[in-house]
């Protein structure tokens, strides 16, 4: 297919070829990764839309063999060299680095996506799609370009939540995760005509520290030995301080560190350089031999593909990370197999987020107006009558979106055994199917109101593991724990427990009756005015002061305005006021201060001395 050319402002690339088709390029290919395309596009100076070509301007063309044209903003075109120029375009959803959104939060991944697009600071022609429901924290503290919201920063869409994203014209799409297996195999001696293996030791770590650490206390929890170490003899140290403080609640002990720790080094495999291979091979759809199984050769982004080179040792399965596409020839010239690895730390984020699928009411009227769009909105396809064993009776009914089963990749069967729909091809696998042995399977199925008689879930020949409710008689198995409940238990245990509920409000409400009568009787009090107060403890507020003495006691002590009086029946013992202070029988325990001058002091023996300090001139 033959790139187009369209106006800068071109949002529609279906319609109309734009300004034309670049039928003069000399090259054309797309440059894809997980999350990126770039074109290179070479037009000679004589070409009839070279005086087009212009900055900003639009190319569409075909990212790979399946996918329609994508359009891609031209940022560079370089001078003339010998009648020939380069021109350098990008996917339009790179526009989004000019599209800033004001600060807004978001508890999942749905929610920062439409985020993006309802906080858009000006015009955003741009629709954001995800299928994970992953829970986590988002916010936009500040005016922030979109473009960077969704990847590159800490705290972006791609660092809190995850997934692979995929560019459909002027769409962004959170996958969890790009491309499927389709069955491609690439062989030595078959199709594959060269392969280059990479080994990258970037984000390879010799060894990890684990610790737990408590923010609050700064409690600080590691292993004695501080660091386990990957098999293997590296001839170098790279150590990786691993926090798992969001895995532990509260401090773990050294064993539950140390197991979490081991785990982590083997899921990871820290230890390992990261392989990949770029690949040449044969695109066979595009061989009259291999015809009948054209959807077998087609990769996409994200796909597995199966290589198999024993010269080398490659025996594995691997996904399609890169990829240079001939627009123009309509084939790869090569495609990256590797691994989709993050960074050691984006990994340990990922550990953090929890996934909680819960489709309520809204969710489940999106997701009708979704199926109800995409049914609407298709054009074009194709319904036939298919003799699939050659005795001159149509036996399939064949919906797709090719004429051709070899070529189609949406297809839905139907016959005497069932139905099925795939995205993979005439020949499956089908994600959602029906056989009157098997019954309806689907990957997901979203309802309004379910009806049933036994909801069973897990492994039906094992009781471990599975979970059964059965509607017609009320019980509920939960497999692994032994427990059944009849309904009826159920309903008994929570009208005990809503009669038990009943009884607390009917108390709480008196003790509010209770307290509201207090607090009037006090209100009154305080209204009318307090005379005297008398405490179970014998103190007794009143206009003459404060008097202190229990029944049977001797002592009795006043404090009012004029002083401090303390009584033994008729006898005072102690007062202090206005005319200083007399007591009887003072005992002074060690000495006794008279003026500035004299003081007694006691010694044993019954015995006190007299001293008196007068100033040196006194002589």
């Amino acid at each position: 297919m033959r790139p187009r050319l369209y106006p800068a402002d071109t949002l529609d690339f279906a319609s109309s070829n734009g300004v034309g088709i670049l039928s003069d390029a000399i090259s054309c290919r797309v440059l894809s990764g997980m999350g990126s395309e770039e074109l290179e596009l070479q037009y000679p100076a004589a070409g009839l839309h070279f005086s087009a070509l212009a900055m900003r301007g639009i190319i569409a063309a075909k990212p790979d063999p399946v996918r329609a044209a994508q359009p891609y903003r031209i940022y560079k075109i370089t001078k003339p060299m010998a009648g020939v120029v380069t021109v350098y375009a990008r996917h339009i959803v790179y526009d989004l680095m000019g599209v800033p959104a004001k600060p807004f939060t978001a508890s999942n991944a749905t929610l920062a996506l439409e985020g993006l697009k309802a906080n858009a600071a000006v015009d955003n022609p741009f629709q954001f799609y995800t299928d994970k429901s992953t829970v986590g924290s988002f916010s936009v503290a500040a005016p922030t370009a979109i473009w960077s919201l969704l990847g590159g920063m800490a705290g972006s869409i791609l660092d809190v939540f995850g997934g692979e994203y995929e560019f459909d014209g002027l769409a962004v799409k959170l996958l969890g995760r790009r491309g499927a297996d389709r069955g491609v195999s690439i062989r030595y001696g078959k199709n594959l005509t060269s392969l280059e293996q990479n080994e990258n030791c970037a984000n390879c770590y010799t060894g990890i520290m684990p610790y737990w650490v408590d923010m609050e206390t700064g409690a600080v929890v590691t292993l004695p030995e501080g660091v386990l170490y990957a098999p293997g003899d590296y001839g170098y140290t790279r150590i990786l301080p691993l926090d798992l403080s969001q895995e532990f609640a509260a401090a773990p002990s050294e064993d539950a560190l140390r197991t979490r720790a081991e785990q982590y080094m083997e899921d990871n495999r820290i230890g390992e350089p990261t392989v990949s291979w770029k690949v040449e091979f044969v695109q066979l759809e595009q061989t009259e031999e291999y015809r009948g199984q054209a959807l077998l050769e087609r990769v996409q982004m994200g796909d597995t593909v199966h290589v198999e080179f024993p010269a080398m040792g490659v025996s594995a399965p691997a996904r399609a990370v890169a990829a240079d596409y001939d627009c123009l020839r309509d084939r790869y010239n090569s495609v990256t197999l590797g691994s989709v690895r993050q960074s050691l730390s984006s990994t340990i984020v990922e550990q953090q987020k929890e996934i909680a699928k819960k489709p309520d009411v809204t969710a489940v009227q999106g997701m009708v107006d979704a199926a109800t769009g995409s049914i609407l909105g298709a054009k074009g396809g194709s319904v036939r009558l298919l003799d699939t064993d050659g005795d001159g009776m149509p036996d399939t009914l064949y919906i797709a979106d090719h004429p051709d089963p070899a070529q189609a990749v949406k297809v839905w069967r139907y016959n005497y055994e069932g139905w099925g729909a795939s995205e993979n091809g005439y020949n499956g696998p089908f994600s959602v199917a029906a056989t009157l042995e098997d019954g309806m399977v689907a990957d997901f199925i979203t309802t309004g109101t379910l009806v049933a008689n036994l909801i069973n879930a897990g492994t039906l020949q094992s009781s471990n593991g599975t979970f059964r409710f059965n509607l017609d008689t009320g019980e509920i198995y939960i497999g692994g724990y032994a427990t059944e409940q009849s309904v009826d238990n159920l309903q008994s245990n929570l009208d005990g427990q809503m009669e038990s509920l009943t009884n607390l409000q009917s108390a709480f409400a008196k003790l509010l009756l209770q307290s509201d009568q207090i607090a009037l009787q006090v209100q009154n009090i305080v209204q009318n005015g307090v005379d005297k107060v008398v405490t179970s403890t014998g103190y007794v507020f009143g206009a003459d002061g404060l008097n202190i003495h229990k029944a049977g006691d001797e002592i009795e002590t006043r404090i009012d305005n004029t002083g401090l009086y303390v009584s033994r029946g008729e006898d005072m013992m102690l007062q202090a006021n206005h005319l200083g202070v007399v007591a009887r029988d003072l005992t002074a325990n060690h000495y006794l201060i008279f003026g500035a001058h004299a003081r007694f002091e006691d010694y044993s023996g019954n015995r006190t001395a007299c001293f008196y300090i007068g100033k040196e001139s006194e002589g």
